[in-house]
């Protein structure tokens, strides 16, 4: 009750037709996968976030508000109790304050300002200053969700995977922390998938903003057409331009951009070291291989995509096909060092 009567005072006196400002619309059918992306992205930030916070090893179920831990009997009874109560009721009454209400009041001060203080509210409820990241997080993407698609109830259903995935699958993520003592390939895996969705999230944000755009220009070209800074006064530039950055579009293209940036030093020192292994880590092959690195890195960013991604696509097909071919003879190989090191893990847990 925590949060309908708060609910129900607030539209009482901000009226009826107050509603709509609250973003209460339909999911469209072309935001289903960046639902999907944003579920993945939130699912496996909030598990890495839980891992650096100590969280994994001290929850060995899923717990609502740090005070009510969930319990499954395996009956079909005691499951739709849980999703009721653990995953539906939370996802949707949360989001229609935190999301719907309190970002509603504070977004004229900026999408920035309402998002981080929804987040921060929404982190406090939780009452468990350990897990603050997880919950800031969780409160960011989940703003932003909100905003690209103008429904508080994709909001709702990104926080409701969320959940399901805490009653279901966290206690056996947990378990598996607190039982090996090895957790590198699960990190591992995690990044992996994060860094996946949130590539495949900014793709859709970008996609659909694109489209939202382009929309807007045909209503009223003359409106999209007209110039920006140079209209303003010279004072009003920083303003204008922190809010083209506090905008949906603006954080995307931070985060693609960071994204984009942080591969680009993954992959140059990954072909650095092959440069290094097949020509030698000497002046010569290293000063080439920079040169023509840069040149690449000019070359793909005023290309037409269409060709960088040819290029990605052969360059990929060929990775592939050397990596076969080393590869399957060493199948074999590959086995037997796997059979080794569990019998050595084996024997040291017989040991213990």
């Amino acid at each position: 009750m925590i949060f309908p009567i708060p609910t129900y005072l607030y539209v009482r006196v901000r009226g009826v037709d107050h509603i709509k400002a609250l973003r209460p619309g339909k999911i469209k059918l072309s935001h289903l996968f960046l639902l999907l992306a944003a579920s993945l992205m939130l699912i496996t930030g909030c598990t890495l976030l839980s891992m650096l916070c100590g969280m994994m090893n001290a929850q060995p179920s899923f717990t609502l508000y740090d005070t009510f831990a969930s319990a499954n009997d395996g009956s079909v009874g005691a499951t739709i109790r849980l999703i009721l109560a653990y995953g539906l009721l939370p996802a949707f009454c949360e989001e229609l304050v935190f999301r719907g209400i309190l970002c509603t009041e504070h977004e004229k001060h900026g999408i920035l300002y309402a998002a981080t203080v929804s987040a921060l509210f929404f982190a406090f409820l939780h009452f468990d200053l350990t897990a603050l990241p997880v919950y800031l997080f969780s409160g960011l993407l989940l703003a932003l969700v909100m905003y690209v698609t103008r429904s508080s109830i994709a909001a709702m259903v990104v926080h409701l995977c969320y959940n399901l995935f805490g009653i279901f699958v966290q206690a056996g993520l947990s378990g598996y922390c607190r039982s090996t003592g090895s957790i590198g390939l699960l990190v591992v895996l995690l990044v992996a998938l994060l860094l996946l969705s949130s590539a495949f999230f900014c793709g859709e944000v970008a996609r659909i903003l694109r489209r939202r755009a382009h929309a807007d220009l045909l209503d009223d070209p003359e409106e999209i057409s007209t110039p920006g800074l140079n209209k303003l006064p010279a004072r009003q530039w920083p303003r204008a331009l922190l809010a083209a950055f506090a905008s949906p579009a603006g954080i995307a293209a931070v985060v693609l951009w960071l994204f984009c940036f942080s591969t680009f030093i993954g992959v140059l020192f990954y072909a650095r070291s092959v440069t290094a292994y097949l020509f030698g880590d000497n002046w010569a092959s290293q000063t080439g291989y920079k040169i023509f690195s840069l040149l690449m890195l000019f070359i793909g960013g005023i290309a037409a995509y269409t060709i960088v991604w040819k290029i990605s696509d052969i360059g990929m097909g060929i990775m592939t096909i050397i990596n076969l071919a080393v590869l399957l003879p060493m199948g074999g190989q590959a086995l037997k060092a796997l059979e080794e090191y569990l019998s050595i893990r084996k024997a040291e847990k017989q040991a213990k």
